[in-house]
């Protein structure tokens, strides 16, 4: 896992990023359809709950999201949908 995205806090990321850049949430089957896309102007973020902090992990491919939502990693996460623009000037991957 290597892009991830900042923010002030290190809990509550995906509000965050729902009230300052506009993100959405959505099921793990649309973040599913939006990194098989690459033509989707949308990137997801997965938001992992770390216990003492949040990650908030840019998924820019299948591979990556995969790692992201791996069935034996029993974290919480939430996955969410941001403009694609945007999630790559925060994170600086232009994939």
């Amino acid at each position: 896992m290597g892009r991830y995205v900042e923010t002030p806090n290190s809990r509550g990321k995906a509000e965050y990023l729902i009230e300052e850049h506009g993100a959405t949430q959505i099921p793990r089957e649309e973040a599913e359809e939006i990194v098989s896309d690459p033509k989707s102007k949308y990137a997801v973020i997965v938001v992992l709950n770390n216990v003492m902090f949040e990650a908030a992990g840019y998924a820019y491919d299948k591979q990556e999201l995969g790692r992201f939502l791996a069935p034996d990693d029993p974290r919480p996460k939430v996955c969410l949908a941001m403009d694609k623009k945007v999630v790559q000037q925060l994170t600086g991957c232009t994939r």
